[in-house]
């Protein structure tokens, strides 16, 4: 069982006092204690780790598999590739499906046919057994449950997972720095933020210095509310294009502004200049950018509040990867209502394959998640315009006309939803400035004015009141 003692409460309380004086920049040179301590010490980690994650906002655990153990990953994702490949060839996309070309070379000259086949095989829905069998694989668990507070703790399965597929010198697979947080409902955010910052760490008694009505709620706390594993399926490096992290850049406990969207992707990007303001620290200086080479096998944790970005592959190879999410089943997925989490560790329980506990992943792949998201879009849009949808979000009806409103909103989400068009769209789009347009904010018909967090902005606003009035 997890204790503090009466000296660690009275430090506590002590430097709950002292945090109300200080600014968010101060507290990036003297972090809180609650960053170099454990949630629980029952788990995997050591106190080192666990200190290097809460403090730094990462973690890079080595050997958490043998390379021989993510094999059946690689064989699923080969046969994604041969399906794909074939369905490309079938619709007159490409003329070669490169049948003798490895794991690491034959999507690379499948994209040199058809550009943006990448895409279509990150918007694959497909979830093969070995990817389940490696989201609920209970050495990933125990550490996800070990950072979220302990055993006693039930785990999810967030629904945002991806497959990566980093095709070399391709501008597309280079993720611009950004926070996992800026892609959430900024409701959902809001809360998971307000949280981190009120609610003392499981560890910690309460006070009752926390509350609402706190005159300087950023400088308290913060608590990781989603844990993200970002799995590497060859030695990542700098040349092949690994992730960069901005190291304690989360302690705030705050997002940052980003803008939608980089280039010809569906990325958001992180405001530097807003970003060190509302962080509390210089976020240009490259004194705080990690570059985490993560060796096959070995595993890099992040937190959902540590801005982060991938590096240009300039190998000769792809650079495959997949990242996994788990958070507190008891809190907000922040995901617009397109998708729920899938359960897969009962508080107080192992849970997973250890003992047996039966993951309801058919549940969980009814939604398609890709669908969804182009769907709620549209549907926000629609609302953000002042126009009738007649659609509905999470069960709730949006108000209006019914039949127009459907149409538009099928007709914007239907390139988006093609599984040979490669466009990837969702409501994060309309969170955030559109200041680029391309032909994924085409798929739901964005438009630029929104402004940072919903809050104003004909676009923005309307989505969030599409999305979350009844």
């Amino acid at each position: 069982m997890d204790v503090v003692d009466n000296a660690g409460s009275f430090a506590f309380e002590k430097q709950i006092q002292t945090l109300k004086t200080r600014s968010a920049a101060t507290m990036n040179v003297d972090p809180p204690p609650w960053l170099t301590r454990p949630y629980s010490t029952q788990g995997p980690l050591n106190k080192k780790e666990l200190d290097h994650f809460f403090q730094e906002g990462y973690l890079i655990k080595r050997d958490v598999f043998a390379p021989s153990e993510l094999q059946p990953v690689m064989d699923d994702i080969d046969s994604q590739v041969d399906a794909l490949a074939h369905k490309l060839l079938q619709a007159g996309r490409i003329t070669d499906v490169c049948p003798s070309l490895g794991f690491y070379r034959r999507m690379a000259a499948i994209e040199a046919q058809c550009p943006g086949a990448s895409v279509l095989l990150h918007k694959n829905p497909d979830l093969p057994p070995s990817f389940r069998a490696l989201w609920s694989d209970p050495r990933l668990l125990d550490i996800a449950q070990q950072l979220l507070g302990g055993p006693s703790v039930p785990v999810a399965g967030h629904p945002v997972w991806n497959l990566r597929v980093k095709v070399p010198q391709t501008a597309s697979s280079v993720v611009p720095w950004h926070q996992d947080a800026a892609y959430l409902d900024p409701e959902a955010a809001a809360t998971l933020e307000v949280a981190s910052r009120l609610s003392p760490p499981p560890y910690l008694p309460a006070t009752p210095d926390f509350s609402l009505s706190s005159p300087t709620p950023s400088v308290l706390p913060f608590s990781s509310s989603q844990v993200t594993a970002w799995i590497p399926l060859l030695d990542a490096n700098a040349a092949n294009g690994c992730l960069q992290v901005m190291r304690r850049a989360h302690q705030s406990g705050r997002t940052a502004r980003h803008t939608c969207c980089v280039g010809g992707t569906w990325y958001v990007e992180m405001d530097l200049d807003d970003a060190s303001s509302r962080l509390g620290m210089d976020c240009r200086d490259e004194s705080f950018w990690d570059t985490c080479e993560v060796p096959l096998g070995s595993v890099l944790f992040l937190s959902n509040l540590i801005p982060h970005r991938s590096l240009p592959n300039v190998s000769a190879h792809i650079r495959w990867s997949i990242d996994l999410r788990w958070q507190d089943a008891r809190e907000p997925a922040g995901f617009w209502g397109i998708k729920d989490m899938v359960l897969m560790r009962e508080g107080g329980k192992e849970g997973g394959t250890r003992e047996g506990y039966l993951v309801d992943w058919d549940g969980f792949l009814a939604v398609d998640r890709g669908e969804a998201q182009s769907q709620a879009a549209a549907r926000a849009k629609r609302a953000g315009e002042g126009g009738q949808d007649g659609g509905k979000v999470e069960g709730r009806e949006i108000e209006g006309e019914g039949e127009s409103g459907k149409d538009m909103v099928l007709a914007a989400a239907a390139a988006a939803s093609d599984a040979l068009t490669p466009v990837i769209s969702g409501p994060w789009m309309l969170r955030w400035d559109l200041v680029h347009h391309n032909a994924h904010t085409a798929g739901f018909g964005g438009r630029a004015g929104g402004r940072a967090g919903g809050r104003e902005g004909g676009g923005a606003r309307g989505m969030a009141q599409g999305l979350t009035e009844e």
